[in-house]
């Protein structure tokens, strides 16, 4: 008979586990071959646990100069058996100042990981069948520890009015149901995955009963230099009266950026430490020098490198609990649901994640006919949907519908130009000018996680609440567009049409002159064209400039622009329901000029001295550079609301495609100010055209899905209006996506890079044109 392998016990936690590591893999057992996953490079994770940037530059330099010092550290030498005296003092120092008592704090012992040392320390703690206890927000991995080790894991549910802090009452009344022959173990995760600390009473009350029911203790502390506030520091379990119980565990891989060196140590009492250093000796020896080194360096950084670290993530937690409760506001107000359809579950006083509930969601979507079973199935939709990765709450101990969104290393490389001039050049001092040449790199960071909530997660999100799945709805070919030869073909059943400008009917500089037959033919079969832009221009403005071109305004029934709606609130000087005074600073230009002093605002060109921002148009620049972003930082900080009139973060003018006012929204978000962008995708601009197209056509009713968009752009056209409710037409050729769709040798729409860019929008339209024609 054939030896067997050990296998994991088949643990309900271990399986949730399971599933979530699948859904963030893109596989499961029920998919037809693999979907997103979380490493794509087109995916935007908030799964991912590393650091907010590379490590202290001292730490790259010390790991070079040890590498070519044989004295030190020679590379034939076991060096794992020897004692790194200057590194134990510097984490024994460092786990005093976390609250772990001196005479605990210095007996270390050291392994690749917190990963390692808690697996370790459960080996000699336990036996098979023993009983694990923790609560939930416990690192996922717990339940595949405990499955392989045969150990029963028990996880005692947080509440969300209680911050999910862990609970001394809960555990008590848990420890009174079991029925275990040994004393469990408690691991405890103290800041806990999502951010909650533990009091000093209710950690005392913890460390009562770890000593009343002589348990064995591991806290994990690996957060508890990443705090936010005053007050916010958690209490160790080892300065209770079960210190002598307790090992405590933390490491370089979160604040210090060695999350790829694997490196964490823990310390306690004597008689825990002594035969946890023999087990780690004896079972896996596997934690080089020269790793050490680097995270000595690392525990010698100056303060200011560390609180800008914590001070980043502090920021961008900030950011996510702010967009968030945009976001709902927005959704409630798209599908008149009163509950709120996701929400903060609770905020994060410390650590890298904030937990987000998204219950309202799930309800309100099955009665939309969509439906998940778990928040595994929920991260999947997402990766599916808008290729944005969330970490499934069930695998860290949640019920319900939570996802846990990591955003401590979105967007590190942006840091690395930063990083690699201070390698280069390094002197072992670090100054105010190095913190400031972090910065650009970091607001990179911030745009990303705003342009991952806000232009992916929402329209996906207002997508399945407002339009009924593939399955339950009418579509010109399946759920695939289906390809017309010309505009006719695809308004049979449409009672009025909404047309973009730019990319359907001008490049900017000439009409093309099939689409103004279009026109003409349509506005024959009695049907009414809005002409939807959103240019910054207001529509008079912009009727002048077709008309030039050779549009007449027979051709259509009436304009709305960006730029009209923005000067409706200049003029009442109000906007999201806050009050504004007139001085105005302008960023970015609009051919043909401004119509801010038309609107009674004074123009001023100093931030300082303004009360609204107004974005216009286009910038004069080739990117984003440090001038708008120091003018959007001090906008933010004064709380100025920020106008921008054109929507469009891409705007082609004749055959050149310019950075659109609209891609300082972002930014301006990531600053932490509060932008208002009017135009497509927003639905302010379609229901004023319903508003203007009832007014003007009493006897006629208009709903949204008897209206037919046609666009060319699937972020703010296609996606925009089919969350509204609207049938939709892609013009492919003449557009914004025109070299990217027909980049073959004929010219002819390539279906992969048609699928490939309405993933990565998250909008497929209904049907495909190639230019504008009857």
């Amino acid at each position: 008979m054939m030896a067997s392998l050990r296998t994991a016990s088949q643990s309900a936690d271990y399986v949730m586990l399971q599933r979530a590591r699948d859904a963030l893999m893109g596989s499961d057992d029920v998919r037809s071959g693999r979907g997103p996953s979380m490493f794509d490079p087109d995916v935007v994770s908030f799964a991912h646990g590393e650091g907010v940037r590379r490590p202290y530059p001292e730490a790259i330099s010390a790991m070079m100069r040890a590498l070519a010092d044989p004295e030190s550290m020679p590379l034939e030498n076991y060096m794992f058996l020897q004692r790194f005296t200057e590194l134990e003092e510097a984490v024994a120092a460092e786990m005093s100042a976390i609250g772990v008592p001196g005479a605990h704090a210095a007996n270390v012992a050291f392994d690749a990981g917190t990963t390692r040392l808690i697996i370790a320390a459960l080996e000699l703690m336990t036996e098979p069948g023993d009983t694990v206890v923790t609560f939930s927000g416990h690192y996922h991995p717990l339940a595949s520890w405990c499955a392989y080790r045969n150990l029963d894991l028990h996880v005692v549910p947080t509440s969300a009015e209680e911050g999910h802090r862990p609970s001394a009452a809960r555990l008590e009344a848990h420890l009174s149901a079991l029925s275990a022959a040994r004393p469990p173990v408690l691991v405890l995760f103290n800041p806990s995955m999502t951010g909650a600390i533990c009091d000093r009473g209710e950690i005392e009350r913890i460390g009562a009963l770890i000593a009343r029911h002589e348990m064995w203790a591991i806290e994990d502390a690996l957060f508890a230099n990443c705090t936010f506030g005053k007050g916010a520091s958690p209490q160790r379990l080892a300065a209770t009266s079960a210190a002598d119980r307790v090992l405590t565990v933390a490491g370089a891989s979160k604040l210090h950026g060695l999350a790829n060196l694997r490196i964490g140590w823990g310390c306690g009492a004597s008689a825990l430490i002594n035969p946890l250093r023999d087990y780690i000796t004896a079972s896996s020896a596997s934690l080089p020098h020269l790793v050490k080194v680097a995270a000595l360096a690392s525990l010698r950084a100056p303060g200011g490198f560390r609180s800008q670290n914590v001070r980043e993530i502090g920021r961008r937690l900030q950011q996510v609990a702010r967009i968030v409760g945009q976001m709902d506001t927005r959704l409630r107000t798209l599908t008149g649901h009163r509950a709120p359809l996701l929400a903060v579950d609770h905020m994060p006083e410390a650590g890298h994640s904030i937990l987000l509930d998204f219950g309202g969601f799930v309800d309100a979507a099955r009665r939309n006919g969509l439906r998940f079973s778990d928040s595994a199935d929920l991260a999947r939709w997402f990766l599916d949907s808008c290729k944005v990765a969330f970490s499934p709450a069930q695998s860290h101990g949640f019920d319900g519908f939570r996802l846990r969104v990591n955003v401590a290393s979105v967007g590190t490389s942006f840091t690395y130009t930063a990083s690699r001039a201070l390698e280069a050049d390094w002197d072992d001092q670090w100054s105010p000018a190095h913190e400031a040449s972090f910065e650009k790199g970091f607001a990179e960071g911030r745009s990303i996680i705003d342009k991952a909530m806000t232009d992916r997660v929402e329209p996906a999100m207002a997508r399945a609440l407002t339009i009924p799945p593939p399955s339950r709805r009418r579509s010109l070919n399946g759920t695939r567009p289906h390809a017309v030869n010309g505009l006719q073909e695809a308004v049979g059943g449409c009672d009025a049409v909404l047309m973009d400008v730019w990319g359907v009917l001008t490049d900017g500089e000439k009409a093309f002159e099939p689409g103004v037959s279009a026109l003409n033919r349509l506005i024959e079969t009695g049907r009414p064209v809005m002409l939807l832009s959103n240019t910054s221009r207001r529509g008079n403005d912009l009727a002048e400039k077709l008309s030039r071109l050779g549009i007449p305004p027979t051709s259509y029934t009436a304009i709305i622009t960006g730029g009209d709606l923005a000067f409706d609130c200049a003029v009442t000087r109000k906007v999201g329901g806050r009050a504004f005074g007139d001085n105005v600073l302008l960023v970015g230009e609009q051919p043909g000029g401004h119509w801010a002093e038309e609107a009674g605002m004074v123009v001023v060109e100093d931030v300082e001295i303004a009360d609204v921002v107004l974005g216009l148009g286009i910038l004069n620049e080739p990117d984003i550079g440090d001038t708008h972003l120091d003018m959007l930082r001090r906008a933010a900080g004064r709380g100025l609301p920020f106008l921008i009139s054109n929507a469009d973060s891409r705007v082609r003018l004749g055959d050149q495609i310019r950075i659109g006012a609209g891609a300082l929204a972002p930014h301006y978000r990531a600053a932490g100010g509060e932008p208002y962008l009017f135009g497509k995708p927003h639905d302010t601009i379609f229901a004023a055209a319903i508003a203007h197209l009832s007014a003007a056509f009493a006897s006629r009713t208009f709903s949204p899905e008897r209206l037919l968009m046609v666009g060319d752009s699937l972020a703010t056209d296609i996606g925009g209006a089919a969350a509204f409710g609207a049938r939709t037409l892609l013009v492919t050729a003449t557009g914004i996506h025109g070299a990217a769709l027909h980049k073959g040798p004929d010219g002819a729409l390539c279906d992969e890079a048609l699928a490939r860019l309405c993933d990565e929008h998250a909008a497929v339209p209904d049907a495909t044109l190639a230019d504008m024609r009857w």
